[in-house]
């Protein structure tokens, strides 16, 4: 009876920990507003991610077609988020933002870009 009860609570145990590590997610989005006159963009940009323990570092950058660039990095905890907001140097049309993950495990990256007008 004993042993049943202990073989019940470790397969409960560990059926909690593989249920919990397995619902990390990944978020990603970047938009543009004119700002003023002139033709000017106002772009936010931002990469997530939520319950993730081998993501060592996050990172988002954007560029737009006037040659307005910046970039934000982050080492990175299992839920954590990046915000990249950025005012162009003159008037744009038009965009893409990048949105990195780097793996703790692996060192490799998975870039997703958006493209935005």
């Amino acid at each position: 009876m004993k042993k049943s009860i202990l073989t019940l609570a470790l397969t409960a145990c560990t059926v909690g920990a593989i249920s919990a590590a397995s619902f990390a997610s990944f978020s990603f989005d970047s938009y543009a507003t004119t700002t003023g006159s002139g033709g000017r963009f106002i772009v936010t940009a931002y990469t997530a991610q939520t319950n993730e323990p081998f993501i060592k570092s996050i990172h988002v950058s954007a560029r737009t077609n006037d040659g307005t660039y910046e970039s934000r990095n982050k080492e990175a905890s299992p839920t954590d988020q990046v915000t990249l907001i950025m005012t162009t140097a003159g008037a744009a049309t038009s965009g893409t933002s990048w949105h990195d993950w780097v793996s703790a495990v692996d060192e490799a990256n998975r870039t997703k870009s958006i493209n935005f007008r």
